[in-house]
């Protein structure tokens, strides 16, 4: 017996490529799927790089920054080094002068309270101490001043003149003689005073 086909040929074609069909739909539906999880995970990489660029950019900005700060507190440090030692310096300068004296001002201010007909030959500095009350030192400056006048009543006023300064005090007349030198009296003196 002789096997007969009753369906038409265009079914039977049709019915062959039929499982073949769902295969390559199955198949094409998978191959989008992992296309777009590609694509998706590659979109996912380039947005990792892109962050991994962006922070090493950043740490590369934040080391260089470093470096400057690091070279600006080094060269703040050598300045602050520096001035410490200007400040030393300045103090030091500071208490020379506070204790220097000033003899140009001095002598300026005792020439100025000289009378006329008086006149000075020497000047002297010694330095004294003395004790106080409560047994302690106490050091100051002597000035001895030497001279001759015409006149006793010019070295008087002198010594008036040297007890309203401001530059003296205690001035005391030490030595005082009269002479006479060709028919000419002269009076020579000693006056010393305190430095204050």
């Amino acid at each position: 017996m002789q096997r007969v086909n009753l369906i038409p040929k265009e079914e039977r074609i049709y019915q062959r490529f039929e499982p073949k069909k769902t295969f390559v739909s199955v198949l094409f539906l998978t191959l989008v799927a992992l296309g777009l999880i590609f694509l998706f995970q590659l979109l996912s990489i380039e947005r990792c790089q892109t962050q991994l660029r962006k922070r090493s950019d950043l740490r590369n900005s934040l080391s260089n920054e470093k470096k400057n700060l690091e070279e600006a507190l080094s060269n703040l440090n050598a300045l602050l080094l520096v001035d410490e030692r200007l400040k030393n310096k300045f103090t030091i300068l500071q208490s020379l002068s506070s204790d220097r004296i000033h003899w140009s001002r001095i002598l300026r201010q005792i020439s100025l309270m000289i009378p006329s007909g008086l006149w000075l030959e020497g000047l002297s500095v010694t330095d004294e101490e003395i004790k106080n009350e409560k047994d302690e030192k106490i050091s100051f400056k002597k000035i001895v001043l030497s001279g001759y006048s015409l006149e006793d009543s010019r070295i008087a006023d002198f010594l008036i003149n040297l007890e309203n300064s401001a530059l003296l005090e205690n001035p005391v007349l030490e030595f005082g003689q009269k002479e006479l030198d060709g028919g000419k009296t002269i009076f020579n003196f000693d006056i010393s005073a305190k430095l204050r």
